[in-house]
């Protein structure tokens, strides 16, 4: 028999998921909650239902689809209310953060709303992602670069027109970007806060990634893990400057490695196998996490 876990208490609920949390075979589960407007609530009949969170009753109907999947339809005033009532349940009630916000072009007003709410509400969200279709306006995008963090990857795969331009950074520790023709060196040069970044979109000229290891080997980049910049420029004419450091070239694994000294204890690390394929990859090891 289910367990009608929207039913249970506050107290009850938080004990069910950390417990849930230590069983392996329910420690990753989904449960699809759609936000609809509430004139549309006429149109289900005999399955309507009321759903209490703190001291709202929200109209709730549960649909099993054409997939065989079962999906929460909440009702309220704008989808924006709906989210933020959730967001704040989980956030005030059970300390759980926003696994990932998805960014679509429909409801953009929404987009404004609930990210002005997650900033003033101080809400923790893991990962961030806008997607490639539908397309989001500029002005749209720019504002979630600004205002939004993420705790651990932001991605975008929007593509945007040629004049946009982005003067800030993104605050996540992985940052994956395609169609990335506006991430630049200058956003290279001020990325010093992020762990990992991948970029493709944009092809990264010789002295535009030798200036960044430069940038690099000064200490300008204390947190970085590894880079995954698009280019169609060797390897080998972009590192041409860089001190190799022998005592890091050999490894367990049985692939050639290069190892290029940084700034005071710090390598960075290229596996010839990986170059040549429209990709500049390395991997850093800085002084201060070794």
């Amino acid at each position: 028999m289910g367990l009608p876990i929207l039913r249970l208490p506050v107290v009850a609920l938080k004990v069910l998921l950390d417990y849930l949390n230590n069983v392996e075979f329910c420690e990753n589960f989904i449960v699809p909650i759609h936000f609809e407007a509430l004139e549309n609530f006429q149109w289900f009949g005999r399955r309507r239902r009321n759903l209490k969170i703190g001291e709202l009753v929200v109209p709730v109907v549960t649909i099993r689809e054409n997939d065989g999947v079962e999906k929460i339809r909440t009702f309220w005033n704008t989808k924006a209310d709906g989210m933020i009532v959730f967001m704040d349940y989980f956030k005030n009630n059970l300390n759980l953060p926003i696994e990932q916000l998805n960014f679509a072009r429909d409801r953009l007003r929404a987009i404004r709303t609930i990210v002005t709410h997650i900033n003033t509400t101080q809400t923790v969200v893991r990962n961030v992602l806008v997607e490639r279709n539908p397309r989001l306006r500029d002005d749209d995008f720019e504002f979630i670069l600004r205002n939004v963090s993420a705790v651990e990857k932001f991605s975008s795969y929007l593509e945007l027109f040629r004049d946009f331009n982005f003067d800030g950074s993104i605050r996540a520790k992985s940052i994956e970007i395609r169609n990335g023709h506006w991430f630049t060196l200058q956003n290279l040069l001020r990325s010093t806060e992020n762990e990992k970044i991948s970029v493709r979109g944009p092809n990264f000229e010789k002295n535009e990634l030798r200036r960044f290891l430069r940038e690099w080997r000064s200490g300008r980049f204390p947190l970085l893990k590894e880079v995954n910049l698009a280019t169609n420029v060797s390897y080998k004419d972009v590192t041409r400057d860089l001190f190799k450091r022998r005592d890091k070239c050999d490894n367990n694994s049985g692939r050639r490695v290069e190892a290029f000294r940084g700034n005071g204890n710090s390598y960075g690390t290229v596996y010839p196998d990986e170059s040549g394929q429209g990709f500049f990859r390395m991997r850093f090891y800085n002084s201060r996490l070794l």
